[in-house]
This record gives structure tokens, sequence and C-alpha cells, in this order.
């Protein structure tokens, strides 16, 4: 049997990326659950009316712009919420208040990040989930990318490395912060270079971080045309990521010579969400965040705000 899966949200990843497209891979959310063998898409929520022609006209007569009634209509076991930042917490204090009336049960979330606009929302939106036993997971996509976890992992011994990235530090960077907690350990220190405030819950940072295992500098990409790109290096080899020309190389320090080179870009990899989603559900080994871990990747982007 299928799961029962809601999309709360119809923007770019909830629907907005599958329209009008030339390609036929799966970017948006509905559009993967809808073409899946294991998910069933029962209904799609949005505030916004103007959403529901797009949406019924390549999903059938599924939108709703109430999510009390969707819940109530569709008895849904799962639900993705790629709403705006400042909408997660009331969405999931609705979904807790009807799991809370002993109503059909919604059992996991997918959530993208940040999950709140602040650490003390996060934390409220896991303690939410926690209290009415639903597995609350985070949509941080290169923790489950297979080119950047097998050519980490067999060489994991980076001790320094500069990571480029785009936009605000919460929104984007922390990307690269929780993968490289997964990698290098704990934050041990933070100095500042650059800081400016970008909206009510987003930042540029630029500046070192020292993790247990590795030196690594942040740098925002205000002054470069890089976009995202990382270089961590040690003693033998480097590894470079470079998100322009999609592309994973492993390369020789002493020599120059390449080890291995391959390409990032994963076809459907909405589809690649699903599968590590199920996975989870059915608890076979995968990488995706847990709500728990994602809170302790908000702490850290806090205290990187926070610090003088």
């Amino acid at each position: 049997m299928k799961i029962k899966t809601l999309v709360v949200g119809l923007g770019k990843i909830g629907i907005g990326y599958d329209l009008n497209k030339k390609n036929k891979e799966s970017l948006s959310h509905c559009s993967s659950v809808i073409n899946s063998k294991k998910f069933k898409l029962v209904g799609g929520v949005d505030k916004d009316k103007n959403k529901k022609i797009p949406f019924e006209r390549c999903y059938g007569n599924l939108f709703f712009d109430d999510l009390k009634y969707a819940l109530l209509k569709t008895s849904p076991s799962f639900v993705i919420i790629s709403s705006s930042t400042n909408s997660h917490l009331e969405i999931v204090k609705k979904i807790s208040n009807l799991n809370y009336k002993n109503l059909d049960k919604v059992k996991f979330i997918l959530i993208e990040k940040p999950m709140g606009m602040n650490f003390s929302q996060a934390k409220k939106i896991v303690s939410f989930c926690e209290k009415n036993k639903i597995k609350l997971l985070v949509n941080y996509f290169r923790n489950y990318n297979k080119n950047f976890i097998n050519i980490t992992q067999k060489n994991n011994n980076y001790t320094h490395g500069k990571i480029i990235y785009s936009g605000g530090m919460i929104n984007n960077g922390s990307h690269f912060l929780c993968l490289f907690l997964i990698l290098f350990g704990k934050i041990l220190k933070v100095e500042k270079s650059y800081f400016k405030k970008i909206n009510d819950y987003d930042y540029r940072f630029t500046g070192l971080i020292y993790f247990e295992k590795a030196k690594l500098l942040f740098k925002n990409n205000v002054h470069t045309t890089k976009k995202h790109s990382f270089v961590l290096r040690n003693n033998n080899n480097f590894i470079e990521y470079d998100n322009k020309k999609n592309t994973i190389t492993n390369k020789s320090s002493v020599s120059k010579k390449l080890i291995i080179k391959k390409k990032t870009h994963i076809k459907n990899p909405q589809n690649i969400v699903l599968d590590q989603i199920y996975r989870f559900m059915i608890k076979k080994n995968c990488n995706i965040c847990t709500g728990s871990f994602a809170l302790k990747v908000y702490k850290d982007l806090e205290k990187i705000k926070n610090i003088i």
C-alpha cells in the first residue's frame, strides 16, 4: 500500500520547478510523489488560491487552501512542508494538534530547511514532533548525494579547506555546515572576518570555523562569481567541488595527478529524497538529516551569528 502524502506549500520546490519545463526530471516534491511507486499524492495545500489552476492541471482535483481541512479530508501519514520559513512553526502546530485529538495521525514530516526563523522556533518544531511521536526529517540534500559521500569517506582525513557559498549562511551555507559536521565533528572555535544581516533570520558570513578534525574557511560569494564550491586538503591529496561544472574531483597534492572525477548532478533529485525517506521509514540505512541533528546545525548557526 502506498504511503499517503500531503504537500504543504506549492512554490518552486513544491510544484514550480516542474511547471513548463522541457526536461523530464522530477525537481519538485509533487512531481516525485506522483511518479513514485511507494508514495501517493493525496493533496497539495497553499493559501494562495491562484495556485489551484496550475496544481490541478498537473495533479487533478487535489488542491486545498486550508491545511486543517486538507488533513481531515486526506488523512496523510506523511506531510512534506515546502512553504515559506515563517510558516513552518504554525503548520507543525496544526499537524500536532490534530494528532493530539487522536484523529488519523501524521507519522512523518519532511521540512525544507531552514526549519524556523531562528533557533527558538526550530526547537519548538522539534519539540512538537517529539511530543506527538512524529518523525521529523529535514531536507539537507547534500547529505545523501552519493558522489559527495563516497569521495569524502574514502579519504576522510582532510585537515583544512575553503568553502564558497551564495546567499545566506542559514539558507545555503547550512548545507555545507551540516555535511562537514558529520565529516569533521563538532565546532570548537569560530573567527569572523565579515558579517552582514540580510533579512529577518539570515546573514552573510565569512570566517574560519575550527572543527574537531579540520579547519575550514567559509567564504560568502558576495565578492566572487562562483556560486557554490569547496576545496578540502591534506598532505597527500585534495578534493574539489565545482557547482558551475557539476563536478567533484580528487587529485594528488604532490603530483597534481587526477585520482577520480565525478559528475555531482543527480537526475530526479527529489526521487532520491523520497528513496531516503522510505529507507528511514522502514528502518534501513540512510543519510537523511533528522530533526534532532538539524537542530544541532541550527544551534551552531546561531553561535556563528552571535560571535562578536
